[in-house]
């Protein structure tokens, strides 16, 4: 098979918002830098022998949780990742996909191979995932709120975001990245390129990967941002690097 495609790996759920908007954001990138790339959604389920299900990504998308879906941990997403990774093929993992990013981080590059979610495992003795406490309201399942994003001057998201310090994005997430082991992360090439603020609370919003060309994590919503005749720079991206990747 060739290389020609975008994975976008995810319980898919046309009627969620995120879902749509998802597709929608590729087709603004891909309008504005006048290609095509097929898209296709891979459930986790599908993911059984990844090369037969995978071969011929250029690039891949880790899809948001469907709110209707049951919020676990999918060895399968991490199974792609690995394969993904191997390949270095430009990923982008958005809010699900970023917490399955830092689990899959955790468990090859620190060597936990029991790092989880508190969201999935309470008793996990490696929580790289943790539940964002804030002053704000519980955040609705589908609805998102809007959050300031700081980005890290001279990192990848701040060139792709155009140089520019502080955006705002759509934010549903309710677990991050556990602040206790930023070090451990940073010490195996991890960057945490952005910050985002909630209420009182601050949390990693974005990381990236320095030893591979496209690798990068949000916990935001990205796709919400993006327009017809404007895409999200993200988007935009991650289509240039299926290009690349392709050619």
């Amino acid at each position: 098979m060739s290389k020609g495609h975008i994975s976008i790996i995810g319980n898919l759920d046309t009627e969620y918002p995120a879902h749509v908007q998802t597709r929608e954001a590729i087709i603004h990138a891909e309008r504005e830098l006048g290609v095509v790339l097929n898209t296709r959604w891979v459930t986790p389920h599908e993911i059984v022998e990844r090369d037969d299900v995978l071969d011929g990504s250029c690039a891949a998308l880790i899809a948001p949780r469907n709110p209707k879906s049951p919020r676990q941990l999918w060895p399968e997403i991490l199974a792609a990742l690995e394969w993904l990774e191997a390949r270095r093929v430009p990923t982008l993992g958005i809010e699900y996909g970023y917490q399955h990013m830092v689990i899959d981080m955790a468990r090859r590059l620190l060597l936990q191979d029991r790092a989880n979610s508190t969201a999935y495992d309470e008793a996990s003795p490696y929580p790289v995932i943790t539940r964002l406490e804030s002053d704000q309201s519980p955040i609705d399942k589908v609805s998102p709120v809007t959050i300031d994003v700081r980005l890290r001057a001279e990192s990848m998201l701040w060139n792709i975001y155009g140089k520019r310090h502080e955006v705002r994005e759509a934010f549903r997430g309710h677990y991050v990245v556990n602040p206790d082991y930023l070090e451990d992360f940073e010490d195996r090439g991890v960057q945490f390129s952005a910050r985002g603020r909630w209420g009182d609370s601050h949390f990693v919003a974005a990381f990236e990967r320095s030893d591979l060309p496209f690798q990068i994590g949000v916990a935001y919503l990205p796709q919400f941002a993006s327009r017809p005749g404007r895409p999200h720079p993200l988007f935009l991206a991650l289509v240039k690097a299926g290009l690349e990747y392709r050619d």
